[in-house]
């Protein structure tokens, strides 16, 4: 014999409540209340592009999360958004970094990024395209397709397994 559902009284903005026994029902609900919106997955990715949070001072560090927002509703992507964020790659102040690397050309970003998903396009030490065929091998480049990260396969070691980059990390002074 089974016991009848006990329903709670509703307005007109939520649905009726049922006993807590329905496992099924609480867990759908528990799981859209925790799934992000579109702005939310926009911004995670912005801040995986930045390798830190998009909640920032504008005056001091040159981006906040309203500026995100707005370039969200604008309808850029979160590779756009953060290369908008200080101009051309090669304005900005740049950090030098290791990233991980299987081969000559085979890289791991610090973005999640390798060779074999997004991928790396050939430019200079700036951060322009380049044509890797009219290019000397010397300054030839290469930048992450989502962060921007200027890789440096001159650099290539493969004792550590590591090739050296570099990427913004602030605005221009």
């Amino acid at each position: 014999m089974s016991q009848p559902q006990t329903t709670h009284p509703t307005n007109e903005r939520s649905s009726p409540m049922i006993e807590s026994t329905d496992h099924q029902y609480i867990g759908m609900l528990e799981s859209a209340a925790v799934a992000p919106d579109k702005w939310q997955q926009w911004v995670t990715d912005v801040e995986r592009l930045l390798g830190h949070t998009a909640d920032g001072d504008h005056r001091r560090d040159g981006y906040s999360l309203d500026g995100f927002y707005d370039l969200w509703k604008r309808g850029l992507g979160p590779v756009e958004a953060v290369h908008g964020l200080w101009g051309t790659p090669g304005a900005a102040r740049r950090q030098d970094c290791e990233i991980r690397a299987t081969a000559a050309d085979d890289w791991d970003c610090r973005c999640g990024n390798r060779s074999d998903l997004d991928g790396f396009s050939a430019c200079d030490a700036h951060g322009r395209d380049r044509d890797p065929a009219d290019t000397d091998q010397a300054d030839l480049r290469y930048r992450c397709d989502r962060c921007a990260l200027i890789v440096n396969p001159t650099t290539y070691d493969p004792n550590r397994g590591t090739v050296r980059g570099i990427a913004p990390t602030s605005p221009p002074a």
